[in-house]
């Protein structure tokens, strides 16, 4: 009793279904084409060739071209005028440092930018450690939050002149 089998019916896959290249075709165009193997592939399934070289640009031609356009001008940037500090409104601005403060002594200024192309502001450092800002040109005070930076940097200045003050009256003693 012999059992015949029979061959099972090709099966189409992926590559064939998709215009995948043959072997023999990609070897074809590596050789004629001078690519690598993907190289190859790109170029039979897309049908696109490598270009072999960048064309060449008549760079006179472009000159000639736009030789009668001018220039592009920037835009200036615009800013806007501000008036000066002068003692009066300097005085105005402390009155309301002062309010804002509360019975907290204002020590020294710690940081202010008077560049009209941002905000005009002061920071000032209280003696409690506290830190109140200015805005100069809303004519507005008020404390920054204990979290910010400048409040945490403005506690540890306090405590390194604290210091250095103690250490330079125990070395007179």
């Amino acid at each position: 009793m012999t059992t015949e089998t029979k061959a099972a019916p090709p099966v189409e896959t992926k590559k064939a279904t998709k215009n995948y290249p043959t072997e023999a075709e990609i070897e074809r165009v590596m050789k004629e084409q001078e690519v690598n193997r993907i190289g190859a592939i790109h170029i039979l399934r897309r049908g696109v060739s490598q270009p072999s070289a960048k064309p060449e640009v008549d760079r006179q031609a472009t000159k000639r071209a736009h030789a009668g356009k001018a220039p592009k001008a920037k835009k200036a940037k615009v800013v806007k005028d501000a008036e000066p500090i002068t003692p009066q409104k300097q005085a105005a601005l402390d009155r309301i440092i002062r309010d804002a403060a509360g019975k907290d002594a204002i020590d020294r200024l710690l940081k202010s930018s008077l560049s009209p192309k941002y905000t005009r502001y002061q920071f000032w450092g209280t003696a409690k450690g506290n830190v109140v800002n200015c805005n100069i040109d809303a004519g507005t005070a008020k404390l920054m939050d204990e979290k910010s930076t400048t409040v945490k940097n403005w506690r540890k200045l306090q405590a390194r002149e604290l210091k250095a003050g103690e250490a330079k009256l125990a070395a007179a003693q």
